[in-house]
C-alpha cells in the first residue's frame, strides 16, 4: 500500500495534538540546532545505509547540512498548507531526480530522518514522534517522486 501524496493527507490527522505540538518544537529549533540535528542524520544516513554514500560523495556536506536545515524549516512552517508545500516539494523532487534520488532512497531518507527527528524533542514519547514524523516525511518523499514517476 502506498503512503498518501502531501495533497491527500487526511485532515483528521493534520489536527492532531500530537502532531501540533511536534511541528511547533521543531519551528522553536534555532539554526544551530537544525544544523546540529542534519549533521547528525547526514552521519546516521551514511553510517547505515552505506550505499547512499555515493550520493554525497562530491557534494560539500557542510553545505548540504545548512541546505537540509533550510528546507526542513520550511517543510514545518508550511505544514498546514500543502498548495505551498507542494510547490516546494516538487521543486525538491525535481532536483533529486536530476541527481539520481528515487523512491528507495527516499525511504531510507524518510525513516532515518523520522528517527533523528523524534530523538530530538521530549515532548512526546519517542515511538510515537517517530511515526508521526514518518507520516509527515512520507508525505513528503511521495510527493517528491511523483517527478520520478511523471
Amino acid at each position: 500500500m502506498r503512503a498518501p501524496s502531501i495533497m491527500s493527507r487526511p485532515r483528521i490527522f493534520r489536527r492532531q495534538a500530537d502532531r501540533a505540538q511536534i511541528l511547533a518544537m521543531a519551528a522553536r529549533l534555532t539554526e544551530d540546532e537544525r544544523q546540529r540535528l542534519m549533521g547528525e542524520f547526514y552521519d546516521e544516513l551514511v553510517s547505515k545505509h552505506p550505499q547512499l554514500a555515493s550520493h554525497f560523495s562530491t557534494l560539500n556536506l557542510a553545505q548540504q547540512v545548512r541546505k537540509l536545515s533550510a528546507t526542513l524549516q520550511t517543510l514545518v512552517a508550511f505544514a498546514d498548507d500543502p498548495r505551498t508545500l507542494g510547490v516546494e516539494v516538487i521543486r525538491l523532487g525535481i532536483k533529486h531526480s536530476q541527481r539520481g534520488i528515487g523512491s528507495s532512497e527516499y525511504r531510507l531518507f524518510a525513516t532515518t530522518l523520522a528517527s533523528v527527528l523524534a530523538r530530538s524533542q521530549t515532548i512526546v514519547r519517542y515511538e510515537r514522534a517517530r511515526r508521526i514524523w514518518l507520516v509527515e516525511l512520507k508525505a513528503i518523499t511521495v510527493t517528491m517522486a511523483l517527478v520520478d514517476n511523471a
